[in-house]
């Protein structure tokens, strides 16, 4: 059970990491990846990219594929293949050289040499030799590396800026990361000086038991005998710890349970959507995903259905667009409800479970020390 929740965290974690520019539909700043409309052969290639309008922009070329980041996407163009990056004509412009591969961030992508972990730049030049055990992406210009069974932080010219010294870490946000020590973590800043000490204990919900809580709009959740609140970035309790879960800010607003039930509050710790579903999501592009009788749909930041719970499986809006998946069909809706791509079920199914199948290669790094899931 445990392995399959792993599973699933690291494809939402790679998915919900990918969408850093936010807005309305734009062909030019977003293409998104959709598999082939019949019955899945696994040895054939399946997987191509639409626009916001759902326009086929890129054909079934390729066996495996993810999503762009950067002006591009990481991608296998035939089962058993290396990983090689494509750009938005659908052009193979780094050839397949690598045993895995992660979108790019901040210019540079990590990549999986003969079992070790470097980085490429766009030109797929190697800006980081591959000599760690496992590592994140460049956040705020570090990023998080595991070497000799320890954690530490290196800059884009290789430097090791933070000794490997912490049991877990998390990338940087809002200049603090948040690391762990002895079982309990702290925030340090980008020198590796403490700036709030380790006191803290680890999460347990599932969408933060392998993950560490980053800040997010200047508050970063903490847990009081298994209850949540939040902290400023002194270190200081913002928001009495009071709740059966909570999450990050996002748009304002942070999803918390309270008897059973999941709603949102405000900075002040008020609550600004009342308690009263299944489940939630944070907001994204001023909507939320919501979970009523076992089916999903969205709310607007009043707390008012926009879109009715109608489906089994949800991702959040990123530039127009929502990834669902329903009973008789799956693939992407709009602000309205609307599908602007679908295909049946049984196929996005297959996609994701190829997806989180792969991703099963990273689940003993990441349950040893990567945090990925921005909290």
């Amino acid at each position: 059970m445990l392995t399959v929740r792993v599973f699933l965290i690291s494809f939402i974690v790679f998915f919900l990491m990918l969408h850093i520019t936010k807005g309305q539909c734009s062909e030019a700043v977003k293409l998104f990846p959709v598999w082939v409309d019949k019955p899945i052969e696994y040895d054939k290639n399946r997987v191509g990219f639409i626009d916001c309008t759902g326009k086929l922009v890129i054909g079934f070329k390729f066996y495996y594929a993810s999503d762009f980041s950067e002006g591009l996407a990481p991608v296998q163009v035939e089962r058993g293949d290396k990983t090689a990056y494509i750009d938005k004509t659908g052009r193979v412009v780094i050839e397949p050289r690598y045993d895995v591969a992660f979108p790019f961030l901040e210019g540079l992508a990590q990549v999986r040499i003969n079992g070790l972990w470097g980085f490429i730049d766009r030109q797929g030049n190697q800006v980081v030799k591959p000599r760690f055990e496992f590592g994140d992406n460049f956040y705020e210009g570090l990023a998080a590396v595991k070497l000799m069974g320890r954690w530490g932080y290196i800059d884009k010219t290789s430097k090791m800026v933070i000794l490997p010294q912490f049991e877990l870490t998390n990338r940087f946000s809002e200049g603090l990361a948040c690391v762990v020590v002895k079982g309990q973590f702290g925030y340090i800043d980008k020198s590796g000086k403490w700036e709030i000490t380790p006191r803290f204990e680890k999460m347990s919900w599932l969408t933060d038991a392998l993950t560490l809580p980053n800040f997010s709009e200047g508050m970063a959740v903490v847990k009081d005998s298994n209850h949540y609140g939040y902290i400023d970035k002194s270190g200081n309790v913002a928001i009495q710890p009071s709740f059966e879960r909570a999450e990050s800010f996002s748009e304002g607003l942070a999803l918390v349970r309270i008897g059973g039930r999941v709603g949102y509050i405000n900075k002040s710790g008020g609550i600004a959507i009342t308690p009263k579903f299944d489940d939630a999501r944070k907001f994204s592009e001023g909507l939320a995903a919501i979970k009523v009788a076992d089916k999903w749909g969205y709310i607007n930041q009043n707390g008012t259905v926009v879109i009715k719970p109608q489906f089994n499986t949800v991702m959040p809006f990123t530039n127009g667009l929502a990834r669902v998946e329903g009973n008789e069909k799956s693939g992407y809706i709009n602000k309205s409800g609307e599908y602007v791509w679908h295909s049946k079920q049984n196929q996005s199914f297959n996609l994701v479970c190829e997806i989180i199948c792969r991703s099963a290669m990273l689940t003993t790094e990441m349950t040893s020390g990567l945090n990925l899931i921005t909290q």
